[in-house]
């Protein structure tokens, strides 16, 4: 691992790097992953997919570039961290009311979310945090447990 990495890795666990992530690299990573591109995944080389769901109000499509973790299978894993943030993401509440939506890491394809099971939760959790450290930091933070979805492509 070089050293911007376990940089960004130890800023993570700051509490002012998730006012930055929804602030700035949110938004960053929005219209570069348009391009095929994310300031996350070009810096880091952590794996960044984006989600795209309907809107639960607006019924408009709504895209977020998060981090995932693959499965032995063929869908991935996504947590609802929201940097820390007291409530679920938006894109957490748009699955719970509808589950069909689209996933692009390269290509796009449709996918059907579902809520991990308990223990899938367990399972996945510590890759999550393995992954990115500043997750425990975001639970500790938010006091409430992130929302965990599984991708099953459709």
């Amino acid at each position: 691992m070089g050293l911007f990495l376990k940089m960004i890795r130890w800023a993570g666990t700051k509490q002012w790097f998730g006012a930055l992530g929804r602030r700035i690299l949110t938004p960053l990573d929005k219209v570069l992953g348009r391009r095929g591109h994310t300031v996350t995944s070009w810096t880091t080389g952590l794996p960044v997919g984006h989600l795209t769901t309907t809107g639960r109000v607006s019924g408009n499509p709504r895209t977020a570039p998060l981090l995932f973790v693959e499965r032995e299978d063929t869908s991935v894993a996504i947590v609802g961290t929201n940097f820390g943030g007291a409530d679920h993401p938006n894109w957490a509440s748009n699955l719970l009311a509808n589950p069909h939506a689209r996933w692009k890491v390269h290509e796009e394809i449709d996918v059907s979310a579902r809520q991990a099971t308990d223990d899938e939760y367990a399972t996945l959790w510590p890759r999550f945090v393995s992954m990115w450290p500043g997750y425990e930091g975001y639970v500790s933070r938010s006091q409430r447990i992130p929302l965990m979805f599984v991708l099953e492509i459709t």
